[in-house]
């Protein structure tokens, strides 16, 4: 499996820490103090224009005729209709002709990982050569501006990746869940619904699993912690993820973020850092990351990824 084009959106309004200041009880301090975040974007498109416009820009990216795509996964948790699905929406705004088979699907935070795990399945299994992971979020659709608790943490994004069945870049991938009944973090699909959170909670889940899938990775791909070039994590809060990782010994240049100009963007997260990555000329052969994603479900996933 390799990743052979990638494409992004961020646009919208531009919100600033002292923007939402002027109507929550917080400042620019506590905020980014806390979580590393200073800026988001809230999309001023519907979700599905969002996914197509990131989409775009990695079919451009890959230099591949859209018609010689066979799946099309995007994980969402802010979808604005079950159906048509969002998959099927940007399909149709590619203009795409072959018979693809597209699918939304729900994994939270993790959503990017589980979706190439899906599609990586399906190719091999169906001997196909290209697909297209969509990861979008218009959080600012989901959240109550009353609660600066979750308010400040999120906003909107969409990433994508075009995978190629070829080669060998990536380890196994890797998902699990287990099932949370204590509505830790929570959205429900009723009208007018936000997004809650136990916020101790989800921390402490979010720093165990950092650690437990960081250290499963080395034994499983058996590897050093120093072999591995990159580390791109849920984009949750920075100050967790260094904490957990600087912990077991990665120095904090490995450590990739993009937190702190677009904030918390769910799945979106993962995707929007390789962009972020090639534009900042750190996406070089031969580099090898190690993915992890983790969230709402709760859910959590990894794989090792070599340039």
């Amino acid at each position: 499996m390799k990743i052979i084009g990638s494409g992004k959106y961020i646009g919208g309004k531009k919100i600033s820490n002292n923007d939402l200041s002027k109507t929550l009880d917080t400042t620019d301090e506590w905020i980014y103090s806390r979580t590393g975040i200073k800026n988001r974007f809230f999309s001023d498109i519907n979700i599905d224009e969002m996914a197509t416009i990131a989409a775009e820009n990695a079919i451009k990216d890959a230099g591949i005729d859209k018609n010689s795509i066979s799946y099309i996964i995007v994980t969402t948790i802010t979808a604005d209709s079950t159906m048509p699905s969002i998959a099927c929406k940007v399909q149709k705004s590619l203009q795409i002709t072959n018979q693809c088979m597209s699918l939304d699907l729900i994994a939270a935070c993790t959503g990017f990982i589980y979706g190439v795990d899906v599609l990586i399945s399906l190719l091999e299994k169906h001997n196909k050569k290209t697909g297209l992971v969509i990861s979008v979020e218009k959080m600012s659709d989901a959240l109550d501006f009353k609660d600066r608790n979750t308010a400040v943490l999120f906003g909107d994004g969409a990433g994508a990746v075009v995978i190629e069945n070829t080669g060998n870049n990536v380890g196994e991938v890797l998902n699990f869940a287990e099932g949370d009944d204590n509505n830790s973090l929570n959205l429900a699909t009723s009208v007018d619904s936000f997004i809650t959170m136990k916020g101790r909670d989800i921390y402490k889940f979010a720093i165990k699993a950092i650690k437990n899938n960081v250290l499963q990775t080395l034994e499983t791909e058996n590897i050093s912690l120093e072999e591995i070039d990159y580390f791109l994590l849920h984009q949750a809060n920075s100050r967790m993820n260094n904490l957990a990782l600087s912990s077991l010994g990665v120095p904090i240049e490995k450590i990739i973020s993009n937190l702190e100009a677009i904030a918390n963007t769910s799945s979106a997260s993962i995707p929007l850092l390789i962009q972020h990555m090639k534009d900042n000329n750190l996406w070089i052969n031969g580099k090898k990351i190690l993915f992890i994603g983790f969230g709402g479900g709760l859910t959590w996933g990894r794989f090792i990824y070599t340039i």
